[in-house]
Order: C-alpha cells, then structure tokens, then sequence
C-alpha cells in the first residue's frame, strides 16, 4: 500500500520555467526511499513540496491516505520525515530562534503562542543566550 503517492506534480520557481514536471511517484509503506540527481534537478524543491512548505502549481499529492492541504498540514508533518543529503539546508531560519519557530509552526502553533514556548524549550536545554545567534 502506498504511503505517499504523487500524480502529475507540476512546480516553478519563475513562471515559464518548470523545476518540476509531471513528477509521479509511489512510496510503499515501511520502505525507504533515495532521491538522486544532479545539482538543480528539482530533488530540494520536491520535499519541501511533500512537507508543504512550497504550494504545488498543480498534480497531486496523498501522504498516509490524505490529501496534502492546509487543512491536513499539521496531521502529515507529524507522519513523515526528510534528511537533506547538506546538513546547512537543515538550517531554515537565520536564528536559533527562527529554526525552532519553523518546528512550532510545523505543528501549527499559533503565532502568538510562540515566543513563550521558544524561551521555555531553549531554558530547558540551557540555550536562551544562543535565541539571536546564527545557528551552526
């Protein structure tokens, strides 16, 4: 059975020209899955459309039987997971700060609620004079 299946996806950084093209793919339950290619060959791009965090221009995408939506975004952050081969492009913000806000948002914290829970998880691990600094 497939836990994520991808029809048609179809994305562009610039209009007219396509990164993605009419990508489809199956990955089966309990397997582990590789994405090679050269440098530019959309690999990147094609996680961060699976996570959600780029809006596909058009095809499908289905992860654990739902569709990928604003509305089931938090649900299928929580079922999958991506390493990125460059452990810089695992590194979102510009900040320690920015970095644990994007994990927060990946389980739809609301904004407000934030800056609360980053002072208390960064005094929990001993790092609340890292919050500003560059992460690394």
């Amino acid at each position: 059975m497939s836990v994520i299946h991808v029809k048609d996806l179809n994305y562009s950084y610039e209009k007219g020209k396509p990164v993605v093209r009419n990508v489809s793919f199956d990955i089966e339950e309990g397997s582990y899955t590789t994405v090679i290619g050269h440098n530019g060959s959309g690999k990147s791009t094609i996680a961060k459309l699976l996570l959600g965090l780029l809006e596909k221009e058009s095809g499908t995408i289905e992860i654990g039987g739902l569709p990928l939506t604003v509305e089931n975004l938090g649900e299928i952050r929580n079922r999958i997971g991506i390493v990125f081969q460059n452990p810089d492009n695992q590194f979102i913000g510009s900040t320690v700060r920015d970095d644990i806000a994007f994990g927060l948002e990946n389980h739809c914290v609301d904004r407000e609620k934030m800056d609360p829970l980053i002072e208390e998880f960064a005094e929990k691990v001993s790092m609340p004079e890292f919050l500003n600094s560059e992460p690394g």
